[in-house]
């Protein structure tokens, strides 16, 4: 008599769909569970806000943008509670002009003439950066539930400020790049960004 062998499932369900929103973005997802211990998932992060920054005395006004992938190993030591690992993907940009103040504009602390003159910066964030943290949910169940996240985005952004020719002769290239070094500074701090996440997710 043959014998029908069935493969092994996990005790809940395999699949799941998530939404959420968080310090980065708005995130869709689909997530796989190998048991009740280890899953994988894969998402879509995505952000576009207008954001000011300040560097000494100058102000920056612009948009962050995240476009990213994410791709994460959830591993659970105690029922929904997870610590996980992955890596983010893609695009993560903020772009801005700095603020014209009485008709002037400052670089490294000294004023000049705005008029028909402009000073732009941009952090850039590495398009393949490792995350790291901890969360609830994702768990493997049938039906709906939610989930947290805490975690941090690793890798160094890089600034980079450009100015318009008249300005970068008045200001010469020792102010502008001590501006940009002040401003290189003010985008370590971000060198891991704090990820804050909460959603709500369906397994089957």
């Amino acid at each position: 008599m043959a014998l029908m062998v069935q493969p092994a499932r996990a005790q809940s369900g395999d699949n799941e769909i998530y939404a959420g929103i968080g310090t980065t973005g708005g995130t869709l997802g689909y997530g796989y569970a190998f048991g009740d211990h280890t899953a994988v998932r894969i998402e879509g992060n995505f952000l576009s806000y207008s954001h000011a920054i300040r560097n000494g005395s100058s102000r920056y006004r612009g948009r962050l943008r995240f476009r990213t992938l994410g791709l994460y190993y959830d591993f659970f030591p105690l029922g929904p509670f997870r610590l996980t690992g992955g890596v983010l993907v893609g695009s993560s940009r903020f772009e801005g002009s700095e603020v014209v103040t009485n008709g002037t504009v400052t670089i490294n602390g000294q004023s000049y003439n705005a008029s028909g003159e402009w000073v732009r910066s941009a952090i850039d964030f590495k398009s393949t950066a490792p995350y790291l943290g901890i969360g609830w949910g994702h768990h493997p169940g049938f039906g709906p539930g939610f989930y947290t996240d805490v975690g941090v985005r690793i890798g160094r952004p890089s600034a980079v400020i450009s100015v318009s020719p008249g300005l970068r002769q008045a200001a010469g290239s020792a102010n502008i790049a001590a501006a940009q070094a002040s401003l290189q500074r003010k985008a370590d701090h971000l060198r891991f960004f704090p990820v804050l996440r909460f959603g709500i997710d369906f397994h089957w």
